[in-house]
């Protein structure tokens, strides 16, 4: 797997997929994606588009009122009324809305009625989890799912600890939706090591450079993680938090190693 950036970043390109995103991601609640996306975003916020490229139109068809009071509920985290009213929703935003709210229902009793902070309840044994997991596995073997409902199927499959189907799911996920973060993210979480990495069949999409650095990092494979870093460093994401941060990381990574070896060393 190559993990070198050697061809020039198009800014103009990376930005076009950025504000799509932004908007995609957005409307359908992946705030935490969307602070990632934005971000970014701002990192290269000297990179200018035409005027047509910063306007997208919404289709929602007839769904459009039912979209816009599901959201509304959604936005202040009543999930059961987001769910119930997109329950008959097939808009793939207002689909995902329905499936997601479901699951963010699910976490939010969870939290809410755990009593016992030592012993939180096993995730494998929720029917709620179990029902998404068969509603989205339908869906999949249908090929029913876009790159997002892709994401949201991972997510439960790892919650299930389906950890190996659900790597395969985020591979899925990141190929039909390679600006999602989110999917990314998740996947290199779940990967056990670099061999499996490695292993890996990725899109060819500068999305996967973030991803590369973000997992070898996970690996603690300093070094590589770095080489990538300063390369998207050097095209223009200088400004970037994220990769500042990341940076940062790697350097007291290779630090607190460096003085391991040293008492590996001293001490035998």
């Amino acid at each position: 797997m190559d993990t070198t950036t050697e061809d020039k970043l198009d800014l103009r390109l990376v930005k076009t997929d950025l504000i799509e995103a932004i908007r995609d991601c957005s409307a359908r609640g992946l705030y935490h994606c969307v602070k990632w996306l934005s971000e970014l975003n701002f990192s290269i916020s000297h990179i200018k588009l035409p005027e047509e490229h910063c306007k997208f139109s919404e289709v929602y068809e007839n769904e459009y009122d039912v979209y816009c009071v599901a959201k509304s509920y959604f936005d202040v985290k009543e999930y059961d009324r987001c769910a119930h009213y997109t329950k008959a929703s097939t808009n793939p935003k207002a689909r995902f809305l329905h499936l997601y709210s479901r699951f963010l229902s699910f976490e939010k009793k969870k939290l809410d009625n755990m009593t016992d902070a030592n012993c939180p309840p096993d995730p494998t044994k929720n029917t709620i989890l179990k029902d998404l997991r068969a509603v989205l596995m339908e869906g999949y073997h249908k090929k029913q799912l876009d790159g997002y409902c892709l994401y949201l199927y991972g997510v439960i499959l790892k919650k299930l600890d389906l950890t190996n189907l659900a790597i395969d799911v985020f591979v899925e996920a990141v190929f039909s939706t390679p600006i999602l973060w989110a999917a990314w993210q998740e996947l290199a979480q779940l990967l056990p090591n670099k061999n499996k990495l490695k292993s890996l069949v990725l899109p060819d999409h500068w999305m996967k450079q973030f991803f590369l650095a973000y997992a070898y990092l996970e690996q603690l494979c300093n070094d590589e993680s770095l080489e990538i870093y300063c390369k998207l460093h050097e095209q223009g994401f200088n400004k970037s938090s994220f990769i500042i941060a990341q940076t940062a990381i790697v350097y007291h990574n290779r630090r607190g190693m460096t003085r391991y070896l040293i008492l590996i060393l001293v001490f035998g």
